[in-house]
């Protein structure tokens, strides 16, 4: 671990103390996206341990630059393997400016979303009215999927890619392949180490072929800039 990042285990402490136990809390170094969570209380809630890898969020964060200017991203839509829903917010762990960790607090949801459908059964016994058509969806609001392992995580999202395009895995041609693998880079699913031969497993492919992708994907960024 990060020596920088060892004086943030108190503060992890504190914050699953004052939390309680429907709230799980995360440190993570970024020097080893393999195994980046060093630390995590109140485990129970996502089942992961400390050596599970990056979420893809962290990916994503770390691929795309995102939010350089802020200290936190907070309330957005987390989900466990399990798929338990989760609100869930980061704090950006930053030394002389370079990002080094952060510390996530994943709330479950379940006990708010029964008690929020109690009120709704109340509320529409007695207005006649369905108040579930008055919810707001913001899309630009982040989402993260907590994953145990490379291959959970590479799967899923595999996975979500291919039931947004409608075609099994084993149906896939060259340019679905092609598309799926800029999607998995665009996400910094690459930034792990062991993705590819993750990926060319889940996609009954060979290696090579994924990093031909791969380069078909850097030549296209490079006649980009």
């Amino acid at each position: 671990m990060n020596n920088k990042l060892e004086k943030y285990i108190p503060f992890v402490d504190f914050l699953a103390e004052i939390l309680g136990r429907n709230s799980e809390v995360v440190l993570h170094d970024l020097s080893n996206l393999n195994h980046s969570v060093v630390a995590i209380r109140n485990n129970h809630i996502s089942n992961r341990e400390v050596g599970a890898p990056a979420t893809d969020l962290v990916l994503k964060i770390l691929k795309e630059n995102k939010h350089q200017d802020r200290h936190f991203i907070s309330n957005y839509q987390g989900k466990t393997a399990g798929n338990k829903d989760l609100k869930s917010s980061t704090f950006f762990i930053r030394e002389q400016g370079e990002l080094i960790g952060m510390i996530c607090v994943n709330t479950d949801k379940s006990l708010i979303n029964n008690l929020e459908k109690i009120v709704e059964d109340i509320v529409y016994s007695y207005n006649k009215t369905n108040s579930k058509d008055q919810n707001i969806h913001d899309e630009n609001l982040e989402s993260e999927n907590l994953s145990h392992s490379i291959e959970e995580m590479t799967r899923q999202i595999v996975q979500e890619i291919t039931e947004e395009k409608g075609v099994k895995i084993e149906y896939l041609k060259q340019e679905d392949k092609l598309e799926i693998i800029r999607d998995l880079n665009n996400r910094g699913v690459f930034l792990l180490k062991g993705a590819v031969p993750e990926i060319a497993n889940i996609m009954k492919t060979s290696e090579s072929s994924i990093y031909r992708y791969l380069q078909i994907i850097k030549r296209e960024e490079a006649s980009m800039n």
